[in-house]
């Protein structure tokens, strides 16, 4: 099974393409609720391009995914 490795870039989330890295977390999260089972990712990996499907977390790990992203984001921001 193909797994995501340092240094990948990812290109595209489901087909759209990532310009950043806000890009990519707006991206990763509108996939996890968008109903399907699966997020699919395209990569560059030492130049070539690969494509990697992810299966989604439960709903209990969406969740705590959030929560961590909230406690991350205030945290940035008392800086």
């Amino acid at each position: 099974m193909a797994e995501m490795r340092p240094l990948d870039i990812i290109v595209k989330v489901n087909k759209r393409p990532v310009s950043n890295v806000e890009e990519l977390k707006r991206l990763v999260l509108a996939a996890l609720e968008d109903g399907t089972e699966t997020v699919n990712f395209e990569i560059l990996r030492l130049g070539e391009t690969r494509f990697i499907e992810v299966k989604k977390p439960t709903a209990e790990e969406i969740e705590k995914i959030r929560e961590e992203h909230r406690f991350e984001t205030e945290d940035e921001e008392e800086e």
